[in-house]
């Protein structure tokens, strides 16, 4: 709100910045989920619990198991899909335990098994109490002499109107304990004498104290708060782990729980090809186990442009009172698309960042959309020192943005190139910077190659090899050479004193950029001084 009190907005007509500002996403980063391959795997994962969920709804024998696993490179979005689900509507239908191993240490088993218990919501184990209380009340009613037992329902407060719900209610707030002995009889049929155990500490609120607690132990506890989950609020248990590793006691843990079939539970593990390749170092069986995961999801291509452009269009537009057009979005795609291509910001963090201080800038200075300034202002602070890899006319973000727009709507950039060398050679002569001493044709001939590389638009990602021969009449050809250095034929020079000229990226929107200031007029002694470092460069000089 300004000095007037009216609520500025961000660009878009947001009324807050939509992009997270932490390096790791948290829970109110992930409401957001976009991009196609990350839609894909959430709908993979969402059909693996519609289907185990299905199967024990319907049949409470079956108490089944599933692992799911999903790998890819550190920021492919592992974490951001794993959070997004915990807030999902797949909580309709099961209660989640994230734990983020690398901020488990000591990486013990008891550690480990206590982040598990720590995974799930704050208030699950006080929940799962007062279920469980519920339970026995409504299984006691059968034998009301038990029931009044067990909540202690004594003869003078059942004359005065106090009935077991009122009794029941005083055990859920901790009012008063029932008679914890007297249960037994209403879980023998389901439950053995160890879970009964386990369930009774729950009731006491002594259900996390783990001191000398045993490995086997942990794994029937777990067990046990699956079938509970499915007892008491008909979900399904799902276990996230976040980067697991291949520590001893990790593998060790998990490994337990794949071979004991946790009931009605999913097993979630994130990893690295890295790490996974290390797991299969380590400990061979558990990497088998892995390797017969009922869903493998594979982010690959995660971050491609299509991927990330979608993402940063999810958080920007899904906001109902977002507000564009067509052309402003292909304006902000541009821009995207430059700082994917040819400054390789390739990792959706490093454009969330990017785009996070971009909407700060927008806000700042009340623009409706993200422009080249903005994005511009937004790498000096994020990504200070961030410049155009090999320019020689120091070229800013946001001139640069603007070059690469302009070729991007239709202009051709063969003739652009071609033209822009003939007023670098123009400048030189002008400004006395003979070229050793050569003299060159103000006529341009140019002749295509018929490679089956040559570009079909002049989007096209590559570099250039400009031929010059020397002579009154020089003959300026081009051939096209793949940016991965793949090598193929290009035109042979005339004559063995023919030059020849490789131009990169970088190298072309210098051209085009000395060009373009030359043609308005704008360019200054300094620029001009830079113009022959990149007649040497060119391999002109």
């Amino acid at each position: 709100m300004d000095s007037s009190g009216v609520y500025n907005l961000y660009p878009y007509n947001l009324t807050c910045n939509p992009f997270p500002s932490t390096p790791t996403p948290s829970l109110n980063d992930v409401r957001i989920l976009g991009g196609k391959k990350h839609i894909d795997a959430k709908n993979s994962i969402n059909s693996c619990v519609n289907e185990l969920f299905q199967n024990v709804t319907h049949n409470s024998n079956k108490q089944e198991f599933r692992i799911i696993t999903i790998i890819q490179d550190v920021g492919s979005g592992k974490t951001h899909i794993t959070l997004h689900l915990k807030i999902s509507d797949l909580t309709e239908k099961a209660i989640f335990s994230y734990i983020d191993l690398s901020k488990v240490y000591p990486k013990t088993i008891e550690s480990i098994y206590q982040s598990m218990i720590n995974g799930f919501e704050k208030e699950y184990i006080n929940t799962l109490r007062k279920q469980i209380l519920y339970y026995i009340l409504d299984k006691s009613k059968v034998d009301k002499k038990l029931a009044k037992k067990i909540f202690k329902l004594g003869l003078f407060e059942s004359i005065s109107g106090k009935g077991l719900d009122a009794k029941a209610l005083e055990s859920v707030e901790n009012k008063m304990e029932i008679s914890i002995n007297d249960i037994d009889s209403l879980f023998t049929d389901n439950f053995s004498a160890n879970e009964i155990t386990i369930i009774k500490k729950i009731i006491q609120n002594r259900f996390e104290d783990i001191n000398s607690i045993t490995l086997l132990e942990m794994i029937n506890t777990l067990a046990l708060l699956s079938r509970l989950n499915l007892l008491l609020f008909k979900k399904l248990s799902i276990f996230q782990f976040d980067e697991l590793d291949h520590e001893n006691n990790t593998l060790a843990l998990i490994k337990s729980i794949i071979n004991t079939h946790l009931p009605n539970t999913i097993l979630m593990m994130n990893m690295t090809p890295s790490s996974y390749h290390k797991i299969s170092l380590t400990d061979s069986s558990i990497y088998d186990r892995l390797e017969k995961a009922n869903f493998k999801i594979d982010l690959v291509g995660s971050n491609s442009f299509d991927e990330i452009t979608d993402i940063v269009m999810a958080y920007i537009f899904s906001d109902k009172i977002s507000t564009t057009s067509q052309i402003v979005e292909n304006e902000l795609i541009t821009i995207l698309k430059v700082l994917y291509q040819d400054f390789e910001f390739r990792n959706i963090r490093s454009i969330l960042n990017i785009m996070h201080a971009a909407f700060e800038i927008g806000l700042q200075k009340g623009l409706s959309s993200i422009n080249e300034d903005c994005i511009h202002e937004s790498l000096k602070i994020v990504y200070p020192g961030m410049k155009i890899k090999g320019s020689i006319m120091n070229i800013s973000i946001s001139e640069y943005i603007k070059i690469k727009s302009y070729f991007n709507f239709g202009n051709n950039i063969e003739d652009e190139i071609v033209s822009s060398i003939r007023s670098l050679l123009d400048s030189l002569d002008q400004n006395k910077s003979p070229i050793n001493n050569r003299k060159f044709s103000k006529d341009i001939n140019i002749s295509y190659p018929k490679l089956s590389t040559t570009p079909k638009s002049a989007n096209t990602n590559l570099s250039t090899a400009v031929l010059l021969e020397e002579p009154v009449s020089t003959d300026y050809s081009y051939v096209y050479k793949k940016n991965d250095q793949n090598k193929f034929d290009s035109l042979p020079p005339k004559s063995s004193k023919t030059p020849k000229i490789f131009l990169d990226n970088s190298k072309i929107i210098d051209l085009l950029y000395y060009s373009y200031k030359l043609k308005k007029n704008i360019n200054t002694t300094e620029d001009d001084e830079k113009a022959l470092l990149l007649a040497k460069a060119l391999n002109l000089k």
